[in-house]
């Protein structure tokens, strides 16, 4: 998948039972790695932090694969964290990741074509 000249790998989450999933229980998240979120409406999205050991920021993405705004999430919260407009997707790596790859609001996402779980 690419974000600019970024390439990230991600694993998919395209189903109820892997969206509530997520990254839950995991440790560590590798570098340029994340979880694509695909969702099966067009609505405003939240995500929280339940069980989740890792700081991650989470892109809102829209169906035109345009971020729609970023929002940064502290491990074991259940704070939520929505997208600003309906999304199709979200995308969650490592907190910070977009910030240092200067990806913002308004950036374009390529959607991934192979998925792994």
């Amino acid at each position: 998948m690419h974000i600019g000249n970024n390439t990230i790998q991600v694993m998919i989450a395209d189903t109820l039972a892997t969206r509530q999933r997520g990254l839950m229980h995991v440790e560590h998240l590798p570098k340029d790695s994340g979880m694509w979120f695909q969702f099966d409406d067009l609505r405003h999205q939240c995500m929280w932090m339940k069980n989740t050991p890792i700081h991650l920021d989470v892109a809102f993405i829209n169906r035109d694969l345009k971020i729609i705004n970023i929002e940064a999430m502290q491990a074991h919260t259940e704070t939520r964290h929505c997208s600003q407009k309906p999304a199709a997707f979200a995308l969650e790596m490592n907190q910070g990741w977009f910030k240092s790859k200067h990806i913002t609001a308004g950036s374009l996402i390529e959607k991934p074509q192979t998925p792994f779980r």
